[in-house]
């Protein structure tokens, strides 16, 4: 299932509005961390594994866990409830607006032309992307091609004006509160607090404030010319401390940590604190930063772990992960001292924190893009095919 810009900005939203016991876990990686308080979490998933239930479409979102009860998604658009204990189906409801109740015959036909522009809208913004791609490797080529510079440049303002919105909706009410200019890209914008006031970290670098939609700050992260869309990830807050990195193959590799200030004058006139800059990999960035202890886990679309220490930024070490063929698409989680590093082709690495690298284990679970999640001794995945859980109940 596509989520809009939109969407991803409300969920991201989720850690400071939904209240939740304990067990549940509301949102994507327990609240933009990646850390789960488990106990005994499973190593080998094949021999710990406690249910395993097909599923007839794929998906690449995360599932939630909410009263005992698995929330996940299908293509195209289905909500799927199931029981935590057994993986059994307890309902499903589809949440394409024209199957909703009583939607009269006004109402439907605006919610198709609302869907014909985003479609329309969409096909635009993929159409000026592959020309822009084009001419990107046209200028490659040719450095001293004017009129390919020159076309390209237009493709990227262009590009830019259909695709640069970012919209706050009243959670209640769904009524805008208010519009910014933001291309967010791929990540979700990742919230914070500053003297009881909430602001949005953008993967891109800005700062927004979550109450009307002021661009505090920008320009926090290096966002190449031609190539500002190789932002892929969400950040990470951890604390006080927002991590993030981003890159594109051959072109940009880094890797950053701010401090929040405590203070809200100090926030709102100088911004974050650069902590570090760290040159990494210069390649793509899918999953979002992991921070355990003081160790920052990073790992390239092909796999290649890089371990920063977080007081300084410096490289611990880089390991490449070998025997698998997909890319690091989820993103890596940790739970009871273990380290879960996900890879689309089906591969699952669990991974020893730590100043060296060493390989616990290694599960074939079957294509997947979505991260595990953890409650107590218990980890459930959503696969392309099936929903899995694994440990002890």
């Amino acid at each position: 299932m596509k989520i809009s810009h939109l969407q991803r900005l409300l969920l991201s939203l989720i850690p400071f509005t939904a209240l939740f016991t304990f067990a549940d876990i509301p949102a994507w990686r327990v609240g933009h961390n990646g850390i789960y308080e488990a106990t005994n979490s499973p190593v080998d998933w094949t021999k710990e594994r406690l249910f395993e239930i097909p599923l007839e479409t794929k998906s690449n979102g995360t599932p939630i866990l909410v009263g005992g009860k698995l929330f996940y998604t299908a293509e195209p658009a289905l909500l799927i409830c199931a029981d935590s204990k057994t993986g059994e189906t307890l309902w499903s409801r589809s949440n394409d607006l024209l199957e909703l109740a009583n939607l009269g015959p006004e109402k439907r036909k605006s919610v198709l032309a609302h869907q014909n522009r985003i479609q329309t809208q969409n096909k635009q913004y993929q159409r000026l992307r592959a020309d822009a791609k084009r001419l990107e490797r046209t200028v490659d080529k040719n450095p001293d091609n004017a009129t390919a510079k020159k076309a390209l440049t237009q493709k990227q303002r262009d590009t830019e004006k259909v695709s640069k919105d970012l919209d706050a909706l009243d959670p209640a009410t769904g009524k805008k509160l208010w519009n910014a200019d933001s291309e967010v890209v791929f990540g979700t914008p990742t919230p914070f607090q500053v003297e009881g006031q909430t602001f949005l970290f953008t993967p891109r670098g800005e700062i927004f404030r979550a109450s009307d939609g002021k661009r505090i700050h920008d320009g926090m992260v290096f966002l190449h010319d031609s190539r500002d869309w190789s932002i892929f990830n969400t950040p990470t807050l951890v604390r006080d401390t927002l991590y993030t990195v981003s890159g594109v193959e051959g072109d940009n590799g880094d890797a950053y940590a701010y401090r929040i200030p405590q203070n809200l004058d100090t926030f709102l006139e100088k911004g974050l604190e650069l902590t570090w800059h760290t040159q990494v990999k210069k390649n793509r960035y899918y999953s979002s930063v992991l921070v355990l202890d003081d160790l920052a886990y990073i790992v390239t679309r092909d796999n290649e772990l890089t371990v920063l220490d977080t007081p300084t930024g410096e490289i611990v070490y880089t390991y490449k992960i070998k025997g698998a063929r997909g890319t690091a698409y989820p993103s890596m989680v940790a739970a009871d001292d273990k380290i879960y590093l996900g890879i689309d082709d089906g591969t699952l690495v669990v991974l020893k924190p730590g100043r060296e690298f060493k390989e616990l284990a290694r599960n074939n679970l079957g294509a997947f893009r979505s991260t595990p999640i953890f409650d107590g001794s218990v980890a459930y995945l959503r696969t392309y095919e099936s929903l899995q859980a694994a440990g002890s109940l």
